[in-house]
This record gives C-alpha cells, structure tokens and sequence, in this order.
C-alpha cells in the first residue's frame, strides 16, 4: 500500500529523536535506530482500499474441515503485481471471518 499520511505520522513519531540539544543531549545519533523502531512496528486500524497498489490475495484457512496440525506454522506463498505507480509503504493484512450456520 501507499499512504503519505501514515508515513508522515510515524516519522514524525520518530522526529523527536532527532534533536541535536534536548536539555544538553544529543539525541541525533538515535535517529536512524529510531526510524528503525518507528517503521517496523505494526499499524492497526482501518485502511482506505484505493491505497492498495495490488490486488489482494487470498489464503482460506476451513476450521472446520483442516486438521489442528496445519495451524501449528501457517506459510502463505504470495505474488502481486502492481497495478499503479507510487512508493510502497508496506504490506497490509486483514481479515475476514464467515461463521457459516448449518441448514438445521
């Protein structure tokens, strides 16, 4: 996806530690550490789908049919191709849940 907003919102996050004088510490040798930290935490909530860049994938996972043993390492093997321009700010992931009710 790409969202200049939410960039712009963790590097501002990770801006304090760019000062050269906080209270008489230079806290700019932990920028790049700090940058580090800020984008590789995860981001929760909603996302607007137009800022998706590929088309999604998607990965089925039947409770009630697949054996325990297949939830112990689940490894989903993905391609995209992207259908527009832009820089890419990260990967997202959602999810869907379908609680299918029986005819009886």
């Amino acid at each position: 996806f790409s969202d200049e907003t939410l960039y712009m919102e963790q590097y501002t996050k990770a801006s304090f530690w760019f000062q050269s004088d906080f209270k008489g510490v230079n806290l700019s040798p932990l920028k790049e550490a700090a940058l580090e930290e800020y984008f590789s935490q995860p981001v929760k909530g909603p996302f607007d789908v137009s800022f998706l860049m590929a088309k999604p994938y998607g990965y089925t996972i039947d409770f009630l049919r697949d054996p325990d043993s297949s939830l112990h390492l689940i490894n989903i093997p993905f391609r995209c191709t992207l259908y527009s321009n832009g820089t890419i700010h990260g990967l997202a992931f959602w999810f869907d849940v379908s609680f299918v009710g029986s005819q009886k």
